[in-house]
Parts: C-alpha cells; structure tokens; sequence
C-alpha cells in the first residue's frame, strides 16, 4: 500500500513538472521590431520558442511563436527536455531555444532590446576592433559593438512607400507614367546607410490613336500664261496630303490656287496713220500757213507695246490771191484743238 500511494505522488510530482515545462513564447506575426510584441502564448510540451525573420529588399518583418522541439534535434521527453527563457527575454533569430539542461534556461539565446544601445556581452569590443577593424564594418559593428564604435545615433535610411503612378504624359499615342519613394522613412542620420535602389521609376502607357492633322504639299509649278501676248494671269496648285487629314484631324487652312500676272510678249507696238489732207490756208490773200495730222493708232499700241516716235501735226506755208493794202499777218493757237494753229490777215 505503501509502495502504491509512493508511486502514486512520484506521478504527480512527474505530471506538475511536465505540466510546468510548457513554454510560454511571444507571438507575433509580420511585425518590425521584436520588442514590440507583447502578445504570448503556451507552447505545447513538444514545442520551443522561436523567432523568423525575411528580409525584402530595405523592409524586414519578424515572427514569434512556437515550433516543434523536433527543429533541435532532441528526441526525448519529459521533465529537463524542453527548456525556454524567461518571456522578458528576446531571443535571436533562427534560434530555437532547445537545451538538454534546465541551467541554460535564463541566458539561452537571450538578446538584449534591440531599443537599447548596448554592445554584446559575448564580444570583446576593444580587441574586436583592434584586430580586425569591427567598427570600420559598419554593418556588424552596429549589431555587436554599437555603444563602443559610437554608432548609437546611427540610422539606416528606409524608403518610403512608392507614390501612384503619374497621370500618362500625353493625351494619345504612347508615354510615359512615372513614380517616385524617398529614404525618409527614417531618412539617413549620423552616417548611417543610404536606401539601395531606384529613387524612381517609369513606365510606358498607351492610349487611343492620335488625330492627323492635313498637311500642305508643295506648291506646283506654275502653269502657261493664259495669253500667247500682252498680258495674262498663271495659275498653280497644291494639295492636303501632306499629310492627308485622318481620324477627325484638321483639314488644311488657307487656298489651294494661286494666281498671278504674266507677260509674253506685247501683243503690238504703235504705228502711225497715213497724214491726212491739209487743211485750208489760214488767210484769204498773201501768205499763209496750213496744217495735217496723223494718229499712233496704225495699230494701237498694246500695254507695255511702244509708242510711236515722230510728230502728231505738220504745218507748211500757203498763198493765195495778192491782198490788198497794206495787211498784217499773226498767227494764233486755237486752245479747243490741241495742236491746231489758225492764221489770219488783218488789213493794217
């Protein structure tokens, strides 16, 4: 009875053990900072504590959860073979928290709050510095030795999010849209890296077909002067095809003819008429004087023909019956005629 009710507790004792081994593990999913996490959760008796992260190109998001001992490597079970941290503990990543011992408990994949600038308990700063240069690399000098190299101020620039793509840069055909993001989010401080990548970034857009606005060809030669002499018109074209309007385009503005003046030949120079008669004598007795006229109009002069050269009027002397008496002869212009000369006797 003894030896039963002996047993009995020793099972008790096993199970609150088994019952106490179970982890209690931060879990959060997609986050950006481990120590932001303030959900948890019990493990089952067969599952440790861990935390994932994935890096996408200047973004990382963490996980934290539980997962199968079996990650370890450790096969067995019971009380001492699941061992966890203390929840206000972060742990490191793709480390799993397994131990065949209780006493790794409290340090096992412990790390600090990534909020505070401590450097790594584990890592001798000075000689890491002295030896191989940590603090030149900035990169693992901040994860490990960032109060020592002075690097608590550091910060990494991160891009912003991409701003929409711009409205197409033209209203037919193909263009061009564009986008931008800038390192602000934080932006670059106290000599820490600058964002990789492209700060902006383009694409082709396409819309519907452009209008053809009409074009003028040029203009022909110009064609045969309307007349064989004098003076004629010449006329020459042109055409909108050049290019000829599609897809509702505009028609071509303005004349499609044009015409000018041309000139042969004249057509006729002036040539003068026969002279015609003579006229009377101016006077009745003695001495006169008579006059003929001709005009340039054997044939007509044309335009830009010439004129005839020579005198339009002749005047000759004339007698007739010995007057009596002393007379007095004048000769006078008759203002009504042009080049009409009239003459007279007057008895003195």
């Amino acid at each position: 009875m003894y030896k039963t009710e002996f047993l009995s507790v020793i099972l008790g004792l096993l199970l609150n053990v088994t019952d106490v081994s179970a982890l209690q593990c931060f879990n959060c999913s997609n986050i950006s900072d481990p120590s932001a996490c303030n959900t948890t959760i019990m493990c089952n008796s067969d599952e440790a504590c861990y935390q994932d992260s994935v890096i996408s190109g200047q973004s990382k998001t963490i996980t934290l959860g539980c997962i199968h001992i079996k990650q370890c490597g450790v096969t067995t079970s019971g009380p001492g073979t699941l061992i966890g941290r203390d929840v206000s503990r972060r742990q490191n990543n793709q480390c799993h928290e397994c131990c065949s011992t209780d006493r790794c408990n409290e340090l096992l994949c412990a790390r600090r709050n990534p909020a505070d600038c401590i450097d790594d308990e584990t890592i001798d700063c000075s000689r890491m510095n002295s030896v191989f240069g940590i603090c030149k690399d900035i990169s693992h000098a901040k994860a490990l030795c960032p109060h020592f190299c002075g690097l608590c101020d550091v910060v990494d620039g991160v891009w912003t999010e991409w701003t929409p793509w711009s409205t197409c840069d033209v209203t037919c055909e193909t263009g061009t849209q564009s986008r931008a993001r800038t390192c602000t989010n934080p932006a670059t401080a106290h000599g820490g890296l600058d964002c990789i990548g492209d700060k902006a970034q383009t694409k082709q857009c396409h819309k519907q077909l452009c209008p053809v606005h009409g074009g003028w060809s040029a203009w022909k030669a110009w064609g045969t002067c309307s007349v064989t002499c004098g003076i004629g018109i010449q006329r020459r074209q042109r055409t909108c095809t050049n290019p000829a309007p599609q897809r509702f385009g505009d028609h071509c503005f303005g004349l499609s003819l044009d015409d000018r003046l041309c000139m042969s030949i004249a057509c006729s120079n002036g040539g003068w008429t026969a002279w015609r008669s003579w006229g009377s004598c101016s006077i009745t007795c003695g001495g006169g004087f008579r006059s003929r006229s001709r005009t340039c109009t054997n044939p007509i002069t044309s335009l830009s023909g010439k004129h005839c050269k020579g005198d339009t009027i002749q005047v000759g002397a004339c007698s007739n019956t010995v007057c009596k008496g002393p007379n007095v002869a004048f000769r006078s212009k008759d203002s009504r005629i042009p080049g009409k000369l009239s003459y007279s006797r007057q008895p003195h």
